[in-house]
């Protein structure tokens, strides 16, 4: 060390070396003379990277530390002592536990059935998974294989989060809290990308099952993670352990402090499951979008909430905002956003379009749509939810022949999947992509978009195959049946197609078959092709079989009370099957539903010959049976009234909304009924 002491204008600087243990006595000595002082190394040998002939040996040297470093962390890893080795068992424990748990449910449900049902056998339940044995679990044998990834310990995040975690006891294993203890420790760790870990999944853990958070405060993870933060957020800016690890450990102080999506997981695990208000859904739905916690409200909705989706979306108390929200989450680079909302997203497509909860919904408004809106914004990363929603397209294909997927195809959702269809069938786009928009072409067709207006003729909402019908006004049926008939003759529908139609509604058979007649009969000798194509749909069309008659839910017994017919103790009545209660002697009628239809009582007056009222068989004096559409739910009111003057009973009338209407019909060609009234013992 040198110093320089300062003189006045004729007096020259001088300066002189000390020791540095020198320093103290020289300024004690000498504390009216202040200098400048200048610190010099002694030697130049522990600088890096200086010219000499140890510059080649210090950089080999360095570079052999850092592989060194690194393949020690990696044995540790395959060792199964880091932390995507110790994430990576605790997630094979879970499947374990989980898997056990559903066994031994199965194992007393089967005991039960036995001692129910003695000497009957039953078939031994396929667990949902089976768990797979940990590959870290023999450590000698482990190190000569790669250690487990973020990504491939994701893979297991998302493969268990499909099945949810159910087992109420899962947290009490001590393997378990083992594995999270040393977890907790990492959060001390030198290694900034170890801490990075330990954090992150520390936070996966919170969002797979949220009653851990006590667990993990009673290991001090929140005092740990509170001292990182305050340290992070001291370093300077650009500071790359800051950038690395400042956001996730702000988000698990978020995660484990009370926030208003744990009081609202709270609030719903208080409820049993039957008596949960919509509300608290609606809530944990909102914060999965907007809360700074949406990622364990996410997560708890996989988990817990997935399964009232499909009832929420039906009672239309669910946004495709939300949806939409969901989808672009399930974009983000961030491994631990991705895999949460696509999770939830892949469980949600397939109930979502389950159309056979029983109560019709609009899941293409309120999912299939905003999930494609996603796609059209030319995303290069396709996540596992694309599959899932190619694989339950693909089942719409099925509906189209079977179903009524029609009725849900109003002009609004036309248009908004013609212009998604456009929008992701670019040159560059990814086969899965494609795949979606190939089945969303499908569900477009000419034909579907016709058979949607007859769907939405036609039936109750939430009626299926067998339900009896409502009649299409004369002139809308004969419209709809002339654009079906043109169709045909463009080739953009096929006799079979046709049939559909004629097949579910016989006022439309009749009126199909006379269009075709009367275009045979114009049709010139050089239209041989056109006069083969509708002789072969007439000749088709002509042969249906008739249907076997089947429940209708319609019944007809004597009252046992002034309620719902006031005066009518002792006579015949219809009603609908939940009033059986009220009545004795019951029959039910029996139909076979495509000659059958509930006709608007307007337009009882103008039925062609063939078609007439239903009466009530056993009624004096006759009496139609009539009906209105429920206030509540997808119901029909079912009453008899007299032919001659129409009257609804009061306690109909207050629980109906609409018109009134008949329940009219034809005979068979052969002259038959096509409805009987059977005997109903049960009853």
């Amino acid at each position: 060390m040198s110093t320089s002491l300062p003189t006045d204008e004729t007096t020259s600087i001088s300066s002189f070396r000390l020791d540095s243990q020198d320093v103290p006595a020289f300024l004690k000595a000498f504390p009216d003379r202040a200098g400048d002082l200048e610190i010099y190394s002694a030697t130049s040998s522990t600088i890096s990277n200086q010219p000499g002939p140890g510059l080649t040996l210090g950089r080999w040297m360095t570079l052999m530390g850092a592989m060194l470093g690194r393949w020690m962390g990696s044995v540790t890893e395959r060792g199964g002592r880091g932390p995507n080795a110790i994430m990576h068992r605790i997630l094979m424990r879970m499947e374990k536990l989980e898997h056990g748990y559903w066994e031994e449910l199965e194992r007393r449900c089967r005991e039960e059935l036995e001692r129910l049902h003695p000497g009957e056998q039953f078939p031994k339940f396929t667990p949902r998974r089976k768990p797979r044995s940990p590959s870290l679990g023999a450590p000698f044998a482990s190190v000569f294989r790669s250690p487990p990834t973020l990504a491939s310990v994701f893979e297991d995040i998302s493969r268990l989060c499909l099945y949810g975690v159910h087992n109420p006891n899962i947290l009490d294993d001590r393997r378990i809290q083992k594995n999270c203890r040393r977890l907790v420790s990492f959060l001390r760790n030198d290694n900034m990308h170890n801490r990075f870990l330990a954090t992150y999944y520390l936070t996966t853990l919170i969002c797979i099952m949220p009653k851990s958070i006590p667990l993990l405060l009673d290991m001090g993870t929140k005092t740990i993670l509170r001292k990182n933060y305050t340290h992070l957020v001291l370093l300077p800016g650009q500071h790359r352990e800051r950038g690395l690890l400042l956001a996730p450990s702000r988000r698990a102080l978020v995660f484990l402090s009370e926030s208003e999506v744990l009081s609202a997981i709270k609030e719903w695990d208080c409820y049993p499951h039957y008596k949960r208000p919509d509300e608290y859904a609606l809530n944990l739905l909102r914060y999965s979008v907007t809360s700074e916690s949406k990622l364990l409200a996410a997560g708890y909705i996989t988990n817990k909430l997935v399964y009232e989706l499909p009832w929420l979306i039906h009672r239309w108390r669910i946004e495709p905002s939300c949806v939409q929200s969901w989808a672009e989450s399930s974009q983000s680079p961030d491994p631990l956003m991705r895999s949460t909302f696509s999770n939830l997203i892949v469980k949600m497509i397939p109930l979502s379009l389950d159309i056979y909860l029983g109560n019709p919904f609009n899941a293409l408004q309120l999912v299939v749509l905003p999930l494609c809106k996603t796609l059209c914004r030319g995303t290069t990363t396709i996540q596992m939810w694309v599959k899932a929603l190619s694989d339950g397209l693909h089942q719409m294909r099925a509906w189209l022949d079977d179903e009524d997927l029609g009725y849900y195809l109003t002009p609004e959702i036309r248009s908004n999947l013609t212009a998604v269809i456009q929008d992701i069938s670019h040159n560059d786009a990814v086969p899965e992509v494609l795949d979606v928009a190939s089945h969303l072409r499908q569900a477009l067709q000419p034909f579907e978009l016709l058979y949607g207006e007859f769907l939405r003729e036609w039936p109750w909402p939430g009626g299926t195959q067998s339900s009896i019908i409502k009649a299409i006004a004369p002139r809308q049926r004969k419209q709809l049946c002339h654009q079906l008939t043109q169709l045909l003759l463009q080739s953009q529908c096929s006799i079979q197609d046709v049939v559909r139609v004629a097949n579910r509604d016989i006022a439309c058979n009749d009126e199909i078959l006379a269009i075709l007649g009367e275009i045979l009969s114009g049709l010139g000798v050089g239209n041989a092709g056109a006069q083969g194509l509708i002789a072969e749909a007439l000749g088709v069309i002509s042969k249906q079989q008739p249907k076997s008659k089947q429940w209708s839910g319609i019944y007809k017994g004597v009252c046992l009370s002034e309620w719902p017919y006031p005066g009518s103790w002792g006579q015949v009545k219809a009603f609908y099957w939940s009033q059986y209660c009220q009545f004795e002697v019951c029959h039910f009628l029996n139909a076979d539903s495509r000659y059958l239809s509930w006709t608007k009582i307007k337009y009882t007056s103008s039925l062609s010959p063939r078609y007439n009222p239903i009466l009530l068989e056993g009624a004096l004096p006759d009496e139609y049976i009539c009906c209105m559409k429920s206030k509540h739910g997808y119901l029909v009111n079912i009453f008899s009234t007299t032919a001659d003057d129409i009257s609804i009973p009061e306690a109909i009338l207050s629980h109906s909304k609409g018109p009134v209407y008949v329940l009219t019909g034809r005979n068979r060609d052969d002259g038959s009924k096509p409805y009987s009234w059977e005997e109903d013992d049960f009853l």
